[in-house]
């Protein structure tokens, strides 16, 4: 499975500066009704990455929005763009929208699905774009057409300088990693509605009077709030709106998902080591990461006494029971994950919290730190054995016995691992520094983050 995505670049004849850009990006938000607004009171978002020299400016966002927004954003702008679609990696169709917003023409590059019916292009509409000779451009065009490549991408990135466009620039997408100081990101609110406030205003005013006398931090850039427990622990707890609330008619007999507008929210927890590799993947701005857990699945794990409440409702809420949804969500937070989260004082908890409720990540060195780690994996068994007899309808092809060969084979590696650091000081010491230097790099991203950083800060 290749990549696929939908950019669209503006093309930036006037050499606007990012300021000047800005402003008219403002001047046409506001003959729209909107004005600029912070994160928090925003209806619309808009990010802009301009390339090193400026003479392109791509719109970064999801493919839905590319293809809603690329033609109305040219004629608003007075800005011809270049949307580009990219099909699994195995073809690419590129689209010109005049200043007008019109679509005046299409290229394709790569092994199009239509094969001989697939457009190639008209060099005229193509040569406001064109660096150097025109018709000599344009016959670079036609051999980068003729050849075949892997991937697509190979084509995109040579076609790229015939229009003055970087190698990196013309892959740009929602996915991509964007230089802050040559991105733009700006927030706009309808100025003809009253100020309500935003579900994201909610969550931290709801659980911010709970969290944060317990020591948690608000993220920044995202909506959430995050601590670090010694020796290891970093505990997240962030909102994540859901695109597609998904529910049955039927469902929810108190609700017309249709009249009542329903929308869906969830509220996803995690922990994992201070020195894990991957925390700017765990603590992504863009989506939340598998090691998360929601809220309604902790509170179902917790109780399954049938005659218990079944909270289909937990995380669906409208205009009026915004709060009250938060409130649900809080509860399972207070109730069941707080304890596991303040019960997290040493190495040996941060792993047993996989086998709890939430799941860490990058265990394997934490390892090395338990005194008893013959003790730790009988635990493991045992706790793996009793989850088999509650859960065997998920488990048909786990036995008792299977589990204990596991598990002892998992107990000889570590020990193995254990004994070459303990017999070698040359690998301890890597062992030792390499984390050292990981989790160092990481209280610095937290920091920046917004998280309080404790003194005491050794492995």
């Amino acid at each position: 499975m290749g990549m696929s995505f939908v950019t669209a670049h503006f093309y930036n004849a006037q050499n606007l500066t990012k300021a000047q850009f800005k402003k008219a990006l403002a001047d046409m938000m506001k003959a729209k009704g909107f004005a600029e607004t912070d994160e928090d009171n925003a209806a619309l978002t808009y990010t802009f990455a301009f390339a090193p020299d400026g003479k392109w400016i791509t719109f970064i966002a999801d493919t839905d929005e590319t293809i809603r927004e690329t033609a109305g954003l040219a004629k608003a702008l007075e800005m011809p763009a270049v949307k580009i679609e990219l099909v699994d990696s195995d073809f690419a169709e590129l689209v010109i929208y005049d200043k007008a917003g019109a679509r005046t023409d299409t290229l394709t590059l790569g092994d199009s699905y239509l094969g001989e019916d697939a457009p190639m292009g008209e060099p005229a509409a193509w040569e406001p774009f064109l660096c150097g000779d025109g018709a000599g451009a344009w016959d670079k065009v036609r051999e980068i057409q003729d050849d075949s490549y892997g991937f697509v991408e190979d084509a995109l990135r040579q076609f790229a300088p015939l229009i003055g466009m970087d190698e990196r620039t013309v892959l740009l997408n929602e996915n991509s990693e964007t230089n802050e100081k040559n991105t733009l990101v700006m927030h706009f609110a309808d100025s003809s509605k009253e100020k309500k406030i935003t579900l994201k205003e909610a969550f931290f005013k709801v659980f911010g009077e709970v969290l944060e006398p317990l020591g948690f931090s608000r993220l920044k850039g995202i909506p959430g709030f995050a601590r670090i427990v010694e020796p290891a622990a970093v505990q997240v707890i962030r909102l994540e709106k859901e695109k597609y609330p998904g529910f049955t008619a039927g469902e929810f007999p108190e609700y017309d998902p249709f009249k009542d507008k329903l929308e869906q929210f969830e509220v996803y927890i995690s922990a994992f080591p201070v020195f894990s590799e991957d925390i700017d993947w765990l603590l992504s701005k863009k989506e939340v990461c598998s090691c998360y857990e929601d809220t309604r699945t902790i509170y179902h794990k917790h109780n399954t006494d049938p005659d218990k409440p079944y909270l289909k409702t937990l995380a669906y809420y409208n205009e009026t029971t915004m709060f009250e949804a938060l409130d649900r969500a809080l509860m399972v937070v207070r109730d069941y994950v707080m304890p596991i989260f303040n019960g997290m004082t040493s190495y040996q908890s941060l792993i047993d919290y996989d086998e709890s409720t939430i799941r860490p990540v990058d265990r394997e060195p934490l390892y090395y730190f338990l005194d008893d780690l013959r003790g730790y994996v009988d635990k493991r068994i045992e706790r793996s054995i009793k989850d088999l007899e509650v859960r065997t309808v998920f488990n048909r092809d786990l036995t008792p016995e299977i589990i204990i060969e596991r598990s002892n084979g998992f107990y000889d590696k570590l020990m193995r691992l254990k004994n070459e650091l303990k017999n070698d000081t040359g690998k301890f010491n890597e062992f030792i520094a390499k984390i050292e230097s990981q989790k160092q790099q990481n209280l610095e991203y937290l920091k920046k983050l917004g998280v309080a950083v404790p003194d005491n800060d050794k492995p």
